[in-house]
């Protein structure tokens, strides 16, 4: 990491590889910058801060921290103006190459330098994440076949119970029917077998066969 400006910048804590907190004593109307080495597509998360117990923005003593990051490219990836509490943000250098930090105290008038704390956390890259992405993809559009398959079986067999239960009831109601024109066919040969004998026994009496 290397550091500019025209006053003495001051580190008071700085995490191993891939994790930063750094504090910055920025005198009044004036800027400190400092540059770290990123790469492309590195995903970087941050957080700024005016520490407890600074001065903070009032008409009556005029105070505006702001804190601007430009990549190599010129390209401003972050730009925060002091607000109460902590300001997170984020951005994913286009090139490889040093990005610029750089705060600037507003406030022209004597006082005390301001603390401010700028921690960054260098993650994986975008590509990365994208092929974790590209990974998982093909397994979660199986499981949704899977799961559609399983909806439509399910939905199947219960269209077949429905058209079981349907065949059953239509089944009964032809039986009771069929019973029923049995019932009346034999009747009907019966009554057909009564008039036939009477017919016949009337015939041969008027012949006088009997």
């Amino acid at each position: 990491t290397t550091m500019r400006g025209g006053a003495v910048l001051v580190v008071l804590a700085a995490a191993a590889a891939f994790a930063q907190a750094l504090v910055f004593e920025v005198p009044n109307g004036h800027q400190k910058c400092f540059s770290q080495d990123f790469k492309q597509g590195q995903v970087v998360d941050g957080e700024f801060e005016i520490l407890p117990g600074q001065p903070v923005f009032m008409m009556q003593n005029p105070s505006l921290m702001t804190l601007r990051i430009t990549g190599n490219d010129g390209k401003v990836l972050v730009d925060l103006r002091e607000k109460p509490g902590k300001q997170p943000f984020q951005f994913t250098p286009e090139r490889d190459g040093l990005v610029d930090f750089c705060l600037r105290e507003t406030r022209w008038r004597k006082g005390a330098p301001r603390e401010v704390s700028v921690k960054f956390t260098q993650g994986a890259s975008v590509a990365s994440q994208i092929a974790k992405g590209v990974e998982l993809m093909p397994m979660e559009q199986a499981m949704t076949k899977i799961e559609e398959r399983a909806k439509r079986i399910q939905q199947g067999t219960e269209d077949l119970k429905k058209r079981g239960s349907a065949l059953r009831d239509l089944t009964e109601v032809v039986n009771a029917r069929v019973a029923w024109l049995s019932l009346f066919s034999i009747g009907l040969l019966v009554c057909a077998g009564v008039w036939q004998m009477y017919y016949l026994k009337h015939y041969f009496s008027m012949k006088k066969l009997i």
